[in-house]
């Protein structure tokens, strides 16, 4: 089972694995940009949400698994 997200207006999709994995994907390219390794089990529940504050916009990354986890992840990279 594989879930899959889109983000940054199409330009790049998220997927989640068996593996307990993520990987950010740049659709243009066909290059995997980024890999998490976030879980010991499978990714059953993959989201993203925008976290506002006053100075900036962040994406978080929210991943749930058969290992009993849920992860949140901030990507707090500046463009």
């Amino acid at each position: 089972m594989v879930k899959l997200s889109w983000l940054n207006l199409g330009l790049q999709l998220a997927s989640a694995s068996v593996d307990g994995v993520v990987k950010i994907w740049n659709v243009k390219k066909q290059v995997c940009m980024n890999t998490f390794e976030m879980h010991e089990e499978k990714i059953w529940a993959m989201d993203f949400c925008e976290h506002i504050t006053d100075e900036k916009t962040s994406l978080k990354m929210i991943t749930g698994s058969s290992d009993s986890k849920v992860k949140i992840w901030v990507d707090n990279t500046v463009e």
